[in-house]
């Protein structure tokens, strides 16, 4: 029915014993169970594959599962292989009691620590209305602790920064300069480059006034600029398990560079044929409607490619 279901450990399908929760993901499992599994020299969770933080006791659904082999008790395990398995669980009751101490401790000291960064802020701000937050730290007595060389020398449009200016940091140099997102345009003024990327959301100066960092002014350019030099490290679902499996298949029967590989897929983006390819894959069954159908859709779907070339375009 649907609670055994609902019940069931993941790993071994059958009604969970000792349940424990993975944290984050709060996916719950039998201790015996997920112990085996960190033993294999997995730290990810059996059934999303997100990193492991730490295991806890789940006594709610422990509670549960009691009631439910209470009114079901031919759903229970044996005593001979909950014994067997027991014998090699390492996630005993006694270490996961002190995992749980030491996690409530931790948060007590963090708890603690916030509470005098509270009062300590509180005893600063003490000083007539003058002081001031923004965006990106705060102004004490009108003196701004965030600056960048505009907010004392105007830029080459005529842009100097206000009193209140949101500043970035530069992911390259490391220093701030302004964040014109929400500034509005003066009559005449160009709008200033895009200094931000959509995918990573990180910030970059190179294209509003020259980057002095390590990489230049190629720290922030067009994805069909960018070489690849090696597959990242856990690119996959934040799974180096999984990330190893794709390079394995890279080197073995596609056998691209990853730069190679990247051109490529950059290349089909661009110019619509890639997300035609998925567009086509996932309408299998339409396409047997009818070569008028096809017609139509095939249209649709090179216009729709069209404008996503475009964007990659100009990320």
């Amino acid at each position: 029915d649907d609670m055994e279901n609902e019940l069931q450990c993941g790993i071994c399908s059958e009604i969970m014993h000792n349940c424990v929760s993975v944290i984050s993901c709060l996916h719950t499992f039998c201790s015996f169970c997920l112990s085996m599994w960190l033993d294999q020299g997995s730290n990810t969770c059996p059934h999303c594959r997100n990193n492991i933080d730490y295991v806890v006791r789940n006594f709610k659904i422990r509670n549960v599962v009691d009631a439910y082999l209470t009114e079901h008790p031919d759903k229970k395990r044996d005593k001979e292989t909950i014994e067997e398995l027991e014998k090699n669980n390492q996630l005993t009751e006694d270490k996961l009691r002190k995992i749980e101490e030491k996690k409530r401790m931790k948060r007590k000291n963090d708890s603690d620590d916030e509470d005098n960064d509270s009062d300590e802020n509180s005893s600063d701000s003490d000083d007539g209305g003058q002081h001031r937050q923004n965006r990106f730290g705060a102004q004490i007595f009108g003196v701004p602790m965030v600056q960048c060389r505009q907010c004392t020398t105007a830029g080459l449009d005529g842009f100097i920064c206000g009193p209140n200016q949101s500043h970035k940091m530069c992911q390259c140099c490391i220093r701030y300069f302004p964040d014109r997102t929400l500034t509005p345009l003066q009559p005449g003024q160009q709008a200033p480059p895009p200094t931000q990327c959509l995918y990573c959301k990180s910030s970059f100066c190179n294209l509003y006034w020259g980057c002095t960092g390590p990489n230049g002014d190629t720290s922030f350019r067009l994805l069909k600029d960018m070489q690849l030099v090696a597959v990242p490290q856990n690119c996959i679902l934040n799974n180096q398990t999984e990330t190893d499996l794709f390079i394995k298949l890279l080197n073995t029967y596609i056998k691209l560079t990853p730069d190679q590989l990247w051109k490529k897929i950059i290349n089909q983006l661009i110019d619509g044929s890639q997300a035609g390819q998925i567009n086509r894959t996932n309408s299998t069954a339409s396409s047997q409607q009818g070569s008028s159908d096809n017609e139509n859709s095939d249209k649709d779907d090179d216009d729709d490619d069209q404008q996503q070339g475009a964007g990659v375009n100009n990320v």
